[in-house]
């Protein structure tokens, strides 16, 4: 009785640190505003909780769960090979749509049974999960971007093993998901290594198999990303920088080739995306196959006057309602306090369907403007397309809400996708 008083005692004249502080870290507070400038990236890991919540704000409502896997891939290339790839061509779709972000890549896929091993699981470095283990993770992850507010969910895997169970996940998920808050779409398109070869072969590029778990699509793709990851200074002392006969040198022209391959899976993902995640039609405000091109009176939403920051300082844009056949905008871009650019933006409805036509100014008058076509339309989101033009390539317009415009350019920049978004807000007239 006199240790456990004494204890007791001892217990009630020590220090007692306050929660608060540690409350205050785990719990902040979630509309607190961002410090810092946000980083150019679609990747959800490498990106700040902040930076994640404002770009959802900014209208990213579609996040990418991709599938890889972690297995024997021959005496060259890494464990984590469709994860390499799954870098370049995640980031090549999530560009292209222009409303995505990636969520973190999951490597732990069926490789086969674990004991007795069978299939990649005889090899050393292969780590293999059960098929029900891998479609309950893909299930909570999505549980997770449903919660965090993503209105749809994009699933697709790098290996053929990975299909069955993303299928089943989403049929499972918008089963239980009737309340439309979001909706989880399985792409099997993605999965198109058949395509890329008949593709390359196309292109002059034909190869002799050589019995060895990879290919020159998948080495160019993984050199595009990191060229480590195929061991090429190990390959090129050793006279082996080659692949089902194709020679891998000059490097430079291989990472070219698997930014184009990544680009040409990119090109046929997207478009299935854009089919599963387009809004049944509504008459009022949305185009079909019967009648595309819309009408310009479709293009209501993005009247009024907007502003937000891009393009290096604070950036608006104004829309004036449809006159006749033509909508007139106006940008501008300023930064110091000092109008840095100013460009007149013209939707015009033509013979051939909508264009988008911008003009810059040229030695102090506007010069002959640069035309875009409607290449889609869905329900408050349009797609302009020039592929001739040097920078941009397509122009993307979308409503979030109703107090939002979204606006993206993107192209090709250094062999490598690139785009600016401007996540604007509707401006308050004065009272």
């Amino acid at each position: 009785m006199r240790v456990s008083f004494l204890l007791v005692s001892v217990f009630a004249f020590l220090p007692v640190a306050s929660a608060t502080p540690w409350q205050s870290a785990v719990s902040p507070d979630p509309n607190s505003p961002r410090p810092i400038d946000a980083v150019d990236t679609v990747f959800i890991e490498d990106m700040t909780w902040m930076e994640v919540r404002d770009a959802m704000k900014a209208g990213k409502d579609t996040v990418i769960v991709a599938t890889g896997g972690i297995e024997q891939n021959g005496p060259y290339l890494v464990a984590g090979k469709h994860q390499v790839v799954l870098r370049a061509t995640t980031e090549a779709i999530a560009r292209k749509l222009g409303t995505a972000l990636v969520a973190p890549i999951v490597g732990f896929v069926p490789e086969g049974n674990i004991d007795p091993p069978t299939e990649h699981m005889k090899y050393p470095s292969t780590v293999s999960v059960s098929e029900e283990t891998y479609e309950r993770l893909i299930a909570e992850m999505c549980a997770c971007y449903r919660t965090h507010g993503f209105k749809h969910i994009v699933l697709i895997g790098d290996s053929g093993g990975n299909q069955t169970g993303l299928k089943n996940v989403a049929a499972e998920l918008n089963a239980k998901w009737k309340d439309g808050k979001s909706r989880v779409h399985f792409i099997p398109e993605y999965y198109n290594y058949k395509e890329v070869k008949e593709w390359l072969e196309s292109q002059g590029v034909k190869q002799t198999d050589e019995g060895i778990h990879d290919d020159f699509a998948i080495t160019a793709m993984m050199m595009s990303v990191d060229p480590s990851s195929v061991r090429m200074k190990q390959r090129v002392a050793a006279k082996k920088f080659r692949i089902n006969g194709i020679d891998l040198a000059p490097a430079d022209k291989t990472i070219a080739w698997g930014r184009k391959i990544a680009d040409f899976r990119a090109d046929a993902t997207v478009t299935a995306i854009r089919k599963a995640v387009a809004p049944q039609p509504n008459p009022d405000c949305a185009a079909t196959n019967d009648d595309f091109p819309p009408k310009l009176s479709q293009f209501g939403w993005m009247t009024g006057s907007w502003q937000g920051k891009a393009f290096g300082g604070d950036y608006d844009e104004h829309w004036t309602p449809a006159t006749g056949t033509i909508m007139m905008g106006v940008a501008r871009t300023v930064r110091d306090g000092k109008t840095a650019s100013v460009e007149v933006l013209r939707l015009e409805q033509t013979d051939s369907g909508i264009v988008l036509t911008a003009f810059l100014p040229k030695e102090g008058k506007f010069a002959d403007g640069v035309p875009f076509k409607l290449a889609k339309f869905a329900e408050q989101e349009a797609v302009f397309e020039n592929p001739d033009h040097d920078f941009p390539t397509r122009i993307i317009y979308r409503r979030p809400d109703d107090e939002s415009l979204f606006a993206r350019i993107e192209g090709m920049r250094n062999g490598k996708v690139a785009g600016v978004d401007s996540p604007l807000k509707r401006i308050k007239e004065a009272r």
